[in-house]
């Protein structure tokens, strides 16, 4: 068939009445096998990742079951696929200054029998490996960091704390039960200035463990010395109000 002569250097061969590509990737050459096995329900419905060959599978992959992942090894231990020039692509770009193709461009050395016109007027499709960018931006990765090591420094020092006051022979569940007050906020009281001072004892210098645990027992005795006073102006409005009589 003249259609299927070797020096033919056109972008397709016939098989039949189909064009087949000259050149393809693994990508499409996978892609075609998976949408030929779904359409004549081919995949094992007990384990899709196993295919049950048909006639013309079992011919061309000399197997009548074989793995879905295995088809890339029996593509070219078949030899129904040949490598492509393992080189490095190099594609070059003339920039000539009047929108007209450059004279100056010649063919790679491993189509030097393919005409220029033809490489020219051609889509080339190559495998290629890149590099992917990660799927968070980095911002948004040290931002996960950070919260991380929060979370981290949080409870180590809830945890830490703990065993310090422990030490003292205090019931171990009360001090749970006051460390997690003091945790959720709903603690600053003067009577826990002891337990924020463990939790500012145990976390790492200079993280945000301990400057909160130390603003709390500043705020606590803050608010402690406020009541005081508070109450302490109730007592004198009170003799003042005696004097008067």
């Amino acid at each position: 068939d003249d259609d299927n002569n070797p020096d033919d250097k056109s972008r397709y061969y016939k098989y039949r009445s189909v064009k087949v590509p000259r050149l393809v990737t693994m990508p499409e050459v996978t892609c075609a096998l998976y949408q030929y096995l779904r359409s004549r329900h081919l995949f094992d419905s007990s384990d899709y990742s196993i295919v049950n060959n048909d006639e013309l599978l079992a011919k061309l992959f000399g197997c009548h079951r074989m793995l879905f992942s295995a088809v890339r090894d029996l593509l070219f231990s078949r030899k129904l696929l040949m490598a492509g020039n393992d080189e490095p692509i190099v594609v070059r770009y003339v920039m000539t200054g009047t929108g007209k193709e450059s004279d100056t461009l010649t063919p790679p050395s491993s189509l030097e029998t393919t005409t220029k016109q033809h490489i020219l007027n051609q889509d080339l499709t190559f495998d290629i490996d890149i590099d992917v960018p990660g799927l968070f931006h980095d911002r948004t990765r040290e931002l996960l960091r950070r919260v991380k090591r929060r979370e981290y420094e949080y409870t180590s020092s809830r945890t830490k704390a703990l065993k310090m006051l422990a030490s003292s022979r205090a019931d171990e569940e009360i001090l749970k039960s006051r460390i997690e007050q003091v945790v959720s906020g709903r603690g600053l009281t003067v009577n826990n200035i002891p337990i924020m001072s463990a939790l500012a004892k145990a976390a790492p210098e200079g993280s945000e463990a301990r400057n909160a645990a130390i603003i709390d027992a500043r705020t606590a005795f803050l608010l402690d010395r406020v009541g005081f006073h508070k109450r302490m102006v109730g007592v004198y409005g009170d003799v003042v109000r005696l004097c008067q009589g």
